[in-house]
């Protein structure tokens, strides 16, 4: 991996920490925030060189079907998640997208088993998404990249 993907992927993890403490905090996402992701994501796609119009588009396919299934769940899923989801499939491809969703919406299960068990909290309850996105992408990176 070259040092500028790296350096994209780390700033893309900043970006994305933010992020998840703004939706923990306010439990939503500003405008500001999406155009900052679009940027570095953007930026990612053009400086990875095995990035092409088909792997960007194929990307983005998750977070877009997250957005469908936010507006016929009535925003049980925020739009705001799957506009984060697109962004990062954008830069990552359709398949690392797929495994950082199911990464996940794992950790957002068992977090919410726990919750469940501990503060006798029932299924209405909703929690932020994002931090778990965060989490997942942080996680695959380090596993993908041999950080660890």
């Amino acid at each position: 991996m070259e040092s500028k993907e790296v350096i994209i992927q780390i700033l893309m993890a900043v970006v994305m920490v933010i992020c998840a403490a703004i939706d923990i905090k306010k439990k939503t996402i500003p405008v500001w925030i999406f155009a900052v992701l679009g940027i570095v994501a953007l930026t990612g796609s053009i400086c990875c060189e095995s990035c092409g119009f088909y792997r960007v588009a194929a990307g983005v396919i998750p977070g877009v079907l997250l957005l469908g299934l936010a507006k016929v769940t009535e925003q049980s899923i925020g739009y705001g998640d799957g506009i984060v989801l697109a962004e990062m499939g954008s830069m990552l491809g359709a398949g690392v997208c797929m495994v950082i969703l199911a990464g996940a919406l794992a950790l957002a299960g068992f977090f919410s088993m726990g919750m469940m068990t501990v503060k006798k909290v029932d299924k209405r309850y909703k929690i932020p998404f994002i931090p778990f996105l965060t989490i997942a992408y942080i996680i695959t990176l380090c596993l993908q990249g041999g950080w660890v």
